[in-house]
């Protein structure tokens, strides 16, 4: 049996299935992905499907993740105007080389690939006036050496556009990874089971757009992350944005961000420095099409 198994399936407090808290989007991680309440487009189904329920025209986000070690994720999802969404999730590791306790360095013994991945599909709808409420599947796959692990989760979100009361904020909560424990080489293991909420406040400042964002999450027997961030758009093009995460414990939790608007097209960039482990690019696009709003 490789070591990397064996450390795998006696990861202790370490929860399998983590790839599923990885920004989608360079727009919401240049936030440091405080994006509960304000997930009403392409990626809504990532962090709260109630968002579904406010996409006016069909739209979709790609976007290609240079994480540290060489780790790399691809990332697509869609949403429509009726409601309805979908997300396409895949994290690769590389290879690395198999080992044995007897052959810790693994000579002679070749390599092995790892990857994650997630399939989504959500729907969200409006009930009531500024109230929206969304629910995804989500089918899971982790992979090592040949091995795998997969099941089911759902997703349940609540979004609630609060102008009534003050002008400017919403608010969402969304539950979220809810499903049976996965076998893995005959371990239990349980998902990432994880609550989070969380609420944006949109105001100008003379011709400038801004917009505040925070969330606080909880995952099981974790403790709470924590979440800010502020974006401003400049000549109503340019958007400038800087987060603040506690999920981030290798580095500062910074992250930084910025990007072009377009009518049908939108182009976002965001960066985060992990410490000794390196610096993470993020590079998303999203078009539009529709009623060609963005």
């Amino acid at each position: 049996m490789f070591v990397l198994l064996a450390n795998r399936a006696n990861a202790g407090g370490a929860n399998p299935f983590n790839f599923l808290f990885l920004d989608a989007g360079a727009r919401s991680a240049g936030l440091a992905g405080a994006y509960t309440a304000l997930a009403k487009d392409s990626v809504a189904l990532h962090y709260n499907p109630a968002g579904l329920a406010w996409t006016e025209d069909h739209e979709a986000t790609f976007m290609h993740n240079q994480y540290f070690e060489r780790i790399t994720q691809e990332y697509a999802a869609y949403a429509s105007p009726w409601g309805f969404g979908g997300i396409l999730n895949h994290l690769s590791f590389g290879n690395a080389t198999q080992t044995t306790y007897s052959n810790a360095d693994g000579a002679g013994m070749g390599s092995q690939g790892m990857s994650d991945l997630a399939v989504s599909l959500g729907y969200g709808r409006i009930l009531a006036k500024g109230l929206g409420l969304g629910a995804g599947l989500k089918y899971i796959r982790e992979s090592i050496a040949g091995y795998s692990a997969q099941g089911h989760a759902v997703d349940i979100g609540v979004l609630y556009d609060a102008d009534v009361f003050m002008n400017g904020v919403t608010v969402g909560v969304a539950i979220k990874n809810m499903g049976p424990d996965i076998k893995f080489q005959g371990t239990e293991e349980k998902l990432p089971l994880n609550l989070q909420g969380g609420a944006s406040y949109r105001f100008n400042i003379g011709d400038l757009k801004n917009t505040m964002v925070a969330d606080i999450s909880r995952e099981r027997n974790e403790p709470a992350i924590f979440a800010s961030g502020l974006e401003s758009v400049i000549l109503k093009s340019f958007p400038i944005r800087l987060g603040y995460s506690t999920r981030n414990q290798a580095g500062l939790g910074v992250t930084a961000g910025m990007g072009y608007r377009h009518k049908i097209f939108g182009v976002d960039y965001a960066f985060a420095p992990y410490g000794n482990l390196g610096s993470v690019h993020r590079i998303s696009l999203t078009i539009k099409w529709g009623q060609n709003k963005y």
